[in-house]
C-alpha cells in the first residue's frame, strides 16, 4: 500500500490522509465534499451527546443513541472523540442493555477541574 507523504499530511484529521492510498476513489472530490459536510456536523453532534450524558448524570452508549434517535455507531464515534478530548470518562459503573442483556460502560462528564489537567488519550 502506498503511504501518505508525511511532509504533506499533518494529522489523521487531514482528508489527504484518507485519500492518498491505493484504495482511494477515482473521484476524491466527492469524498472530500462529503468529508467536509461531516466535519461541520461533528461539534454539534458531540454537544448533543454531552447534553444527554449530562441530563442523565451519566449514560451508556445505547441510552444516548436511544435518546437522540441515532444509530449506535454514530454515538460510539462521538464518545471516542469526547473521551480523547478529556470531556467524558468511564464511570466504572455498568448498565445492562435491555435489548441484549449485556453490560455497557456508563459514560460521565469529566469534572471541569480535571479537564484543566489536559486531555486523556488512554
Amino acid at each position: 500500500m502506498v503511504q501518505p507523504d508525511p511532509d504533506k499530511v499533518k494529522s489523521v484529521s487531514d482528508p489527504e490522509f484518507y485519500y492518498s492510498h491505493e484504495f482511494s476513489s477515482p473521484r476524491p472530490d466527492t469524498q472530500l465534499e462529503s468529508w467536509d459536510e461531516t466535519r461541520k456536523k461533528l461539534p454539534r453532534n458531540r454537544a448533543a451527546v454531552l447534553a444527554v450524558i449530562e441530563r442523565f448524570g451519566g449514560a451508556p452508549l445505547w441510552k444516548v443513541a436511544a435518546e437522540l434517535g441515532w444509530p449506535v455507531h454514530w454515538v460510539s464515534g462521538r464518545i471516542t472523540e469526547l473521551r480523547r478530548l478529556g470531556l467524558v470518562s468511564d464511570s466504572g459503573s455498568r448498565r445492562a442493555n435491555p435489548a441484549t442483556g449485556k453490560s455497557a460502560v456508563v459514560w460521565i462528564l469529566v469534572d471541569r477541574r480535571e479537564f484543566d489537567k489536559g486531555p486523556s488519550f488512554l
